[in-house]
C-alpha cells in the first residue's frame, strides 16, 4: 500500500483513493481457473460468469476506501427528506440482537437509493470494471491482499469459534486492503456496481440477453480476449444490477471473496448484507 494516494468528497466527507488508468486483467483466464480449482474443492462451473478474461483500459477514478457508511447516509437523508434510514440492528439469534452505530455499513439500499446518493454526493456508482480494478490492481491476484485466501483478512460467515455471522464497522480488517488502499473489498456488504448483470461476451453478437437472476445463455466457446476493451459499461439489456465483493451472511469465503465474484440483484431491492460505494471519474472532479 506504499504511495497510495488520497482525497476527501467535500459532500459527504469520505476518503477516496486514487486508481490510476491503465490497463488490467478483468475475469479468470482458463489457466486461473485451473489453478484455483487445483487446490480448493470447487465446481469449475461456479466461475464461469467470471470468464472469459479480458483485458480492460480504465482512465483514472477514484474510489472510496469504505463502504457508505451509516452516518454518511444519514447526511443524505437529512438533506433529501423522501429517504429514510435503514434500521440500525440485525437480529443475530431468536434473542441476540446487534445494534449498529454509525460507523457500520449502510445496508438494505436498493440500486435506484444507492443512485440518488451518488447523484447528491456528486459521484457515482462504479462500473463493475472499476470495482474489479480497485479491488483486484494489476497484478491480477485471487483476493485483494494476494493469491491465498486469510480468514483474518475479510468478515464473512466462515463459522471460526463461537462467533456469529455479523456485519463489522468499515475501518475494520484492515489488513485485507486492496492494492490502492481500498478497505473490504472482499466480505463485509456486497456492493451495488452500475452495470446490468449478463455474462461476460455480451458485446458479442449474437447476445441473447438475460433471463431471470442468473438464467443466461453463455457462449461456450468464448475464449480469453486479448483486445484491450476501453471503459465498458455493461450491458444495454437485463433486469438484474451487478453485485460485488461477497457479504457477511456467505460461507463460502474463498470464492465469494474472490476479486472476480460476481453476483445478481433486483435493483429494486435491498438486502441485509449488501451495501455501496461510489466512485469519482477523475475528469468530474
Amino acid at each position: 500500500m506504499c504511495g497510495v494516494e488520497t482525497r476527501i468528497n467535500s459532500v459527504d466527507g469520505a476518503e477516496m483513493c486514487r486508481v490510476p488508468a491503465g490497463v488490467f486483467k478483468m475475469g479468470l483466464s482458463e489457466p486461473e481457473i485451473r489453478e484455483y480449482v487445483s487446490t480448493r474443492r470447487t465446481d469449475p462451473s461456479s466461475l464461469k460468469m467470471m470468464r472469459p478474461q479480458r483485458m480492460v483500459h480504465l482512465d483514472e477514478f477514484w474510489i472510496y476506501v469504505r463502504p457508505i457508511t451509516r452516518a454518511q447516509f444519514r447526511r443524505f437523508v437529512e438533506a433529501n427528506r423522501k429517504y429514510e434510514m435503514p434500521p440500525d440492528y440485525h437480529f443475530l439469534g431468536p434473542s441476540e440482537k446487534l445494534i449498529m452505530d454509525d460507523e457500520y455499513p449502510v445496508d438494505s439500499v436498493n440500486w435506484f437509493t444507492a443512485g440518488a446518493y451518488c447523484k447528491w454526493a456528486k459521484v457515482e456508482l462504479p462500473t463493475e470494471a472499476q470495482w474489479e480494478k480497485a479491488a483486484r490492481g494489476v497484478e491480477g491476484a485471487f483476493y485483494p491482499w494476494g493469491n491465498e485466501w486469510d480468514d483474518s483478512r475479510a468478515n464473512f460467515d466462515n463459522r471460526i469459534g463461537e462467533k456469529k455471522a455479523q456485519p463489522c464497522r468499515v475501518d475494520e480488517y484492515a489488513n485485507g486492503a486492496s492494492p490502492y488502499g481500498a478497505l473490504q473489498m472482499a466480505g463485509n456488504v456486497k456492493e451495488w456496481c452500475q452495470d446490468r448483470f449478463a455474462p461476460y461476451g455480451y458485446d458479442e453478437p449474437p447476445f441473447k440477453g438475460v433471463i431471470g437472476r442468473l438464467k443466461f445463455d453463455h457462449k461456450p466457446d468464448l475464449q480469453d480476449d486479448p483486445e484491450v476493451i476501453r471503459n465498458p459499461k455493461g450491458p444495454s439489456m437485463g433486469s438484474s444490477r451487478v453485485v460485488r465483493g461477497g457479504g457477511w451472511r456467505n460461507g463460502n469465503p474463498d470464492w465469494a471473496g474472490l476479486c472476480t465474484y460476481r453476483g445478481a440483484e433486483n435493483p429494486r431491492n435491498g438486502y441485509s448484507d449488501l451495501g455501496f460505494r461510489p466512485v469519482l471519474v477523475a475528469s468530474d472532479g
